[in-house]
């Protein structure tokens, strides 16, 4: 065969095939002419078949071995001879050396094995709608030219049987190498951002001094924006009658903070908003981005909440097992809380400890209350 002294490639790489199509036509003692029309082929595509310049395509060759009578070897003879002529028109085997399939061990070993199946399969077209539905043009366009991998072992099956193995025994090797290759990914892709979840803190539903275990509270980032955002606004102006739309829409994203008491949960509130603001940051760092607008007014949260309890006179409690809040009266009292969470918490909600309570006032002697009571009349 001779070759072109411009790039080294055959001249007429579809020399056998066109010989062999001559031959069977002047066997079944048809013109061109009469075979086109037998055919319902044009008679240019039945010169261009027996050209040995191009190769016609599946439906022409089918249509040219039917009109002509042909038999099982005589046409399973003509496809191979159109395969090689693809592969030395294409000329690209030669670059691809493949491990067999029994030792692949990487990502580049099976890219490799799948080019040189489609180079020796004669680059067979996958943009049929039937491959389209299992085998999107994009993804195989990527495996052809060694730029990705199957997503799936369905779409390796699809493009084998595509490059003419069809046999699950031969497909067997190089599906066993794709699961192999799949495990040993070091990294996987991460799902969209939206549907990331973050552990923000370590939630004891009950104390571990107590026998309790920990419990990972993952929460989605993305659902307490409205919240960041309502908070933020109402940061300036805080009051806890105002924070109340903000706490419910808090318990709504975190089942298992209890906020049944908007004032005593101030702390918890800060907290946790104090907790997510600092992830969001780390992951902005980590990831070399800018963290989002509403993390701004985070870090002061916990600066105003502070305010805004020591304004109520406030007093949160240290201890699991004392008082957790006290807060003015309007009759110049006090009003002691306790706020217990026993949400998932196994076995029955256990009894409220002893509290210390607070002493009340000395009344006032009689003599002075009467004293009072004469300056007045």
């Amino acid at each position: 065969m001779t070759r072109s002294a411009a790039d080294g490639a055959p001249q007429r790489p579809y020399a056998h095939l066109a010989e062999h199509l001559a031959e069977l036509r002047r066997a079944a003692r048809l013109p061109q002419r009469t075979l086109a029309e037998a055919a319902n082929i044009s008679r240019g595509a039945v010169q261009r078949a027996e050209s040995g310049t191009a190769a016609p395509t599946p439906a022409v060759l089918d249509a040219y071995l039917h009109a002509c009578r042909a038999g099982e070897a005589d046409r399973a003879r003509a496809r191979l001879l159109r395969t090689r002529g693809r592969i030395a028109r294409r000329d690209k085997l030669h670059e691809l050396k493949a491990p067999a399939p029994d030792f692949i061990t990487t990502k580049r070993d099976l890219a490799l094995a799948l080019a040189e199946l489609y180079e020796r399969a004669g680059a067979p077209s996958l943009n049929n709608a039937r491959l389209r539905k299992l085998l999107p043009r994009t993804t195989a366009w990527r495996i052809v030219n060694r730029k990705g991998l199957p997503a799936s072992a369905e779409q390796l099956i699809t493009f084998l049987s595509a490059c003419g193995i069809s046999r699950p025994a031969a497909q067997r090797p190089y599906l066993d190498a794709y699961s192999h290759v799949i495990a040993r990914r070091s990294t996987r892709r991460l799902p969209p951002r939206a549907e990331r979840t973050h552990l923000i803190r370590r939630i004891h539903p009950v104390p571990l001094a107590r026998g309790g275990a920990d419990a990972d509270a993952r929460i989605d980032v993305t659902a307490l924006v409205p919240v960041f955002t309502a908070l933020a606004d109402a940061v300036p102006r805080i009051d806890v009658t105002a924070l109340v739309p903000v706490f419910t829409a808090l318990a709504d994203a975190v089942p298992r903070i209890d906020v049944t008491a908007a004032g005593p949960g101030l702390a918890t509130i800060a907290e946790n908003f104090a907790a997510v603001g600092r992830l969001v940051n780390r992951d902005a760092h980590r990831n070399g981005t800018a963290a989002p607008a509403w993390t701004t007014a985070v870090s002061h949260i916990g600066d105003e909440l502070s305010r805004a309890l020591a304004d109520r006179t406030f007093t949160t409690g240290t201890d699991d097992r004392g008082i957790d809040a006290i807060a003015r009266t309007g009759d110049r009292g006090m009003a002691v809380y306790q706020v217990k969470s026993h949400r998932d918490r196994p076995g029955p909600v256990p009894a409220l400890p002893d509290a210390p309570v607070p002493t009340p006032r000395r009344p006032a002697p009689a003599a002075r209350l009467l004293s009072e009571a004469a300056g007045r009349a």
